[in-house]
């Protein structure tokens, strides 16, 4: 057979189009088939353009046509995986055709005449005979001989079987060989006994590797509430720090003086110049003046109020009277913690009445994350404040890495707008407040598509510092209508500092008011397990929480 062509650009299109070879010269026959169709075509158009015998037009289109009809049975018989000796026949008919169509070239122009005396019948026989040896070649041949390969397979087959056959009457007529097969049958008995026990065995491997990983997914779930646990207090620590680093930044300052009377007293002063606090009594020497202005720092920030009808209602001076300290508060409620119908364990803060004031807005997955949960409700209920947007509020907060920011809220939940940027310092943040609420009317405000295909807007300061900007709107349409939104609301909306955590009052589906205790990071901590009619007893409610959860004991109950 003919060797292949090696590849190439005809070859690609081939496979690419019709099908991978199956034998060399596949994608080759396929191509000088289409060519012979092409070049007959062209020879029959040619010759029936011409007028009559003798024409040079009429030569060329009988040359084409004869080439086309020898290259349409070449092509297949390229493609067909012959023998050796079937395809050179095939060759030596396509060579005599090839030579009477070259004696016709010659002989055509001088219109058989002048020494060609009956060479039209000459040329047509050697074409025709070539075209049969072609024919013999590719069909007669292969149908007449068989293939010696496929001969030798056959017979080496047979004599397998006749080996295989003898074989089989001396097993069976031999003992020895068929105490052997039973032997062999009864290992391959064995053999399948231990690998169903293997594979049971496999079994119980997989029940407790489950196991194993489902009680790790559980500490998995631990270790992440511990984490979330140890950067709020990581947090804590932070804002702690911070608020003493505000204190330590007072606008006031203590003043030692010297009165008329020559007795030592002291006062505290507003940069505004007002007398917000002062001594009231005077001492014979400077030191005693320092040490009453010490035990204020000390004691102001913790301190309780007392309500005083009027001023001869005070209580007596140098006596103990009247006095509410926090620590002599006790808890008329107790927290229970109890596992959920997900399996999840939540908490719940009854009232020796009965009632439940308070409950989990989420499951733990342990019983040390529920009483991690509990403690941080204890140290953040008391000073927390209220929020009740209305219909906005604005809300100054500390980010993840400790700076100050500050967001608009809507009284439905949603974030308005925002600081873009953040602040070292809370005063530095309500300033930024303070001179935007002043000049957001005259503001120009960008509104911009951002990489994801949202629209959003954005104020910029005059070093480029964003400082209000919002989040993602669908149309372009519905970040304009923010804008409006923010300008509106921007300038009357409530500033609060939320601190660690703040109470949420807001309008439940019912209409009636209900709260909810939400950490910085707008986690919902806690939820109120009743609606309200009015605010004042909204508000009457998060007091009762924020008298009762500081002190509250810990109580364990099924559910």
């Amino acid at each position: 057979m003919a060797q292949s062509t090696g590849g190439g650009t005809l070859t690609s299109v081939y496979e690419n189009r019709i099908g991978r070879e199956t034998n060399a010269n596949e994608a080759l026959g396929y191509w000088t088939f289409v060519l012979g169709i092409l070049t007959g075509l062209l020879g029959i158009v040619l010759a029936m353009l011409s007028s009559g015998p003798g024409e040079l037009i009429r030569g060329a289109g009988v040359t084409l046509a004869a080439l086309g009809l020898l290259m349409l049975m070449i092509g297949p018989i390229l493609r067909l995986p012959l023998e050796r000796k079937a395809t050179l026949l095939s060759y030596l008919g396509a060579a005599i055709s090839l030579l009477a169509i070259m004696w016709f070239v010659v002989a055509y122009p001088s219109e058989w005449r002048a020494g060609f005396i009956n060479q039209e019948i000459e040329v047509m026989g050697l074409y025709s005979i070539g075209i049969l040896i072609v024919a013999s070649g590719g069909v007669f041949v292969p149908l007449l001989t068989r293939s010696t390969t496929e001969r030798d397979a056959a017979e080496h087959r047979a004599a397998q079987a006749e080996a295989q056959r003898d074989a089989a009457i001396e097993e069976m007529e031999s003992t020895t060989e068929r105490d052997a097969a039973e032997h062999r049958a009864a290992q391959a008995e064995a053999q399948r006994d231990a690998a169903i026990d293997e594979i049971e065995a496999n079994d119980e491997r997989d029940a407790r590797i489950a196991d194993l990983e489902t009680k790790l997914a559980a500490r998995e779930r631990e270790i992440e509430e511990l984490q979330g646990e140890l950067s709020d207090n990581s947090s804590d620590r932070n804002a702690l720090v911070a608020g003493i680093e505000d204190l330590r930044t007072s606008e006031s300052q203590f003043e030692f003086y010297e009165d008329r009377g020559g007795q030592w007293r002291w006062r505290l002063r507003h940069r505004s110049g007002d007398v917000i606090a002062a001594s009231n009594r005077g001492h014979e020497q400077p030191h005693p003046a320092q040490t009453a202005v010490r035990a204020v720092r000390r004691d102001a920030l913790g301190a309780s109020t007392l309500l005083v009808e009027n001023e001869h209602e005070l209580p007596e001076e140098g006596t103990s009277d009247g006095m509410v300290l926090p620590d002599q508060t006790e808890s008329q409620a107790t927290f229970e913690v109890y596992v959920g119908e997900g399996d999840d364990h939540r908490w719940r803060l009854i009232h020796d009445n009965g009632n439940i004031i308070a409950n989990a807005a989420q499951g733990y997955a342990s019983r040390s994350g529920v009483e991690h949960s509990i403690e941080a409700i204890r140290g953040y209920v008391g000073p927390a404040e209220y929020l009740q947007p209305d219909p906005t509020a604005i809300e100054i907060y500390r980010d993840e890495e400790d700076q100050y920011r500050w967001r608009l809220i809507h009284k439905n939940g949603s974030i308005l707008g925002g600081s873009g940027d953040g602040y070292t310092s809370g005063s530095e943040v309500r300033e930024a407040i303070d001179e935007l609420r002043d000049g957001i009317d005259e503001a120009d405000i960008e509104v911009y598509e951002d990489e994801n295909g949202a629209y959003r807007w954005r104020l910029r300061g005059d070093e480029g510092k964003v400082k209000f900007d919002s989040t993602g709107y669908e149309s372009r349409r519905g970040a304009e209508g923010a804008v409006e939104r923010g300008r509106t609301f921007l300038p009357e909306a409530d500033l609060i500092d939320i601190g660690q955590a703040a109470f949420d009052v807001y309008e439940g589906e019912g209409g009636d008011q209900r709260w909810r205790l939400r950490h910085r990071n707008r986690q919902i901590l806690a939820n109120g397990t009743q609606g309200y009619a009015s605010r004042t007893d909204v508000w009457d409610g998060i007091e009762s929480v924020k008298r009762n959860a500081p002190n509250a004991p810990l109580e364990e109950t099924e559910e």
